[in-house]
C-alpha cells in the first residue's frame, strides 16, 4: 500500500503543475504560489504511506490541507477532498481565487516574497 500511496502522491506533482499552469492568468505566478503551499502544508501528499488521506493535527486534509469547515462548500460543489486529489486541488484553486493566500499559514513563512502575483 504505501508504494501505491507513494506513486500517486509523485504523479499528483506533475497533475498540480499541469493543472495551475493552465488555470493561471498570463505573466502570473498564480501556479507557483499554489505549487509551494502544497509543498510546504502536505509536502504535495494527499495520501499518507499506508493510503489514508493526509490529515494534520488542525484537522486539514489533502494536497492543500483544507480546513475541514470547508467540507460542506465542497460537498456542496460536488467535490469529494478528502479521497479524491483532483477535487482537493480543485478547491484549493477555487479557495485560493476567492480568498487568496490567506486561508494557507505557510504562505506568509514560506511562500510570499518574490512569488506575489
Amino acid at each position: 500500500m504505501r508504494l501505491i500511496a507513494e506513486k500517486i502522491n509523485k504523479m499528483l506533482l506533475s497533475f498540480l503543475v499541469a493543472t495551475y499552469v493552465a488555470l493561471a492568468p498570463a505573466n502570473s505566478t498564480y501556479p507557483q504560489v499554489l505549487s509551494c503551499i502544497a509543498t510546504y502544508e502536505s509536502g504535495v501528499n494527499q495520501f499518507t504511506p499506508s493510503g489514508a488521506p493526509l490529515w494534520s493535527p488542525t484537522k486539514d486534509v489533502g494536497i492543500m490541507q483544507i480546513h475541514y469547515t470547508w467540507l460542506p462548500t465542497a460537498e456542496n460543489m460536488g467535490l469529494d477532498i478528502v479521497n479524491n486529489p483532483k477535487d482537493n486541488v480543485e478547491f484549493g484553486i477555487w479557495l485560493y481565487n476567492k480568498y487568496g493566500p490567506s486561508p494557507w499559514t505557510t504562505y506568509k513563512r514560506y511562500c510570499s516574497g518574490n512569488l506575489d502575483g
